[in-house]
């Protein structure tokens, strides 16, 4: 039996103020009551500190959205972000043209088909003979 010392598993510990001081994108955008294109283009363009877990994650501290929001009437840029984030989700669909439906296949016109010469139609054999494995086989076996 081994006398060997096992060290004890760490426990990962949760930030300071609690798992609600961190949100995600989708809880940042219904916080700020905007889109989550309109956070994550906030985020782009460096008017909302966030972190980047990965390509497709981010996160943001409640305290950071709270002194966003706080400084958001002396920034226009990022107001103007906002209020373009609003302008493309409420548009009305009778001013948008829907794009005619695809032809059934049994409808479109059929092309021709395109005969292309079999190798015996073309004069040439259809098959060369094949070689002669004779000599490999009994390299192999030697």
């Amino acid at each position: 039996m081994s006398t060997a010392r096992t060290r004890p598993i760490p426990v990962p510990t949760m930030p300071v103020g609690g798992p609600s001081e961190v949100l995600s994108t989708e809880e940042a955008a219904e916080y700020l009551r905007i889109g989550q294109r309109a956070v994550r283009k906030l985020w782009q363009t460096g008017h909302l500190p966030g972190v980047s877990l990965n390509q497709k994650h981010l996160v943001f501290r409640l305290a950071t959205l709270d002194a966003f929001l706080a400084r958001l009437e002396s920034d226009p840029e990022a107001q103007q972000v906002i209020r373009d984030s609003h302008a493309a989700s409420d548009h009305d669909p009778a001013e948008t043209t829907t794009a005619p439906a695809p032809t059934p296949a049994a409808a479109r016109p059929r092309k021709p088909a395109v005969h292309t010469p079999t190798a015996a139609q073309r004069g040439r054999p259809r098959r060369q003979a094949l070689p002669d494995l004779g000599k490999y086989e009994g390299a192999a076996h030697a």
